[in-house]
């Protein structure tokens, strides 16, 4: 069974709290870097389609099984390639087969969690177990996350599809 994590976002966070979200995930520098995992935060995330350029800042990981982005807005042109919008908010996921650079995605997640509060829906194919180790590196160098608990989990069925969470 492959493992994956699942959040829905809004599709544009607000600059002061995109800017916390980024501040918090670059003061674990040190934990990822002992940990081997590359995180960055791009200053210019930029996609083009046709004629069209979007920039926008971005957290992004890189691991073994795909490439977590977390960007502060996606292009309306974009929505479609790269997201599912559900209930207004964008669908994401990410295979990780809790990989060490999912470590830095769930925490985060965890991050996000706790700056756009109920605008972020986070969840996983694992359980809260699963989610502890990060739960502790938010808790100990931001002193917050405590109280983080999954969202209730994705639904098997969206726009009429039946969908298979135990990706392959």
């Amino acid at each position: 069974m492959s493992y994956c994590e699942f959040w829905y976002r809004p599709m544009v966070i607000d600059d002061s709290i995109y800017d916390a979200i980024e501040r918090d995930v670059n003061q674990l520098q040190p934990v990822w870097k002992e940990n081997q995992i590359n995180v960055e935060h791009l200053t210019a995330l930029t996609s083009k389609t046709g004629e069209n350029h979007h920039q926008t800042k971005g957290i992004v990981v890189t691991g073994a099984y795909g490439t977590f982005i977390f960007p502060q807005s996606l292009p309306e042109d974009f929505k479609n390639i790269y997201v599912t919008l559900i209930d207004g908010r964008m669908f994401q996921f990410v295979k990780t087969n809790q990989n060490r650079y999912g470590l830095a995605v769930q925490a985060i997640l965890i991050i996000a969690k706790h700056y756009l509060n109920e605008q972020i829906i986070v969840t996983s194919n694992g359980d809260e177990h699963d989610w502890q180790e990060a739960r502790e590196i938010v808790i100990n160098n931001l002193g917050y996350g405590l109280n983080f608990e999954l969202d209730e989990s994705p639904p098997d069925e969206l726009f009429g599809m039946k969908l298979t969470w135990n990706l392959v």
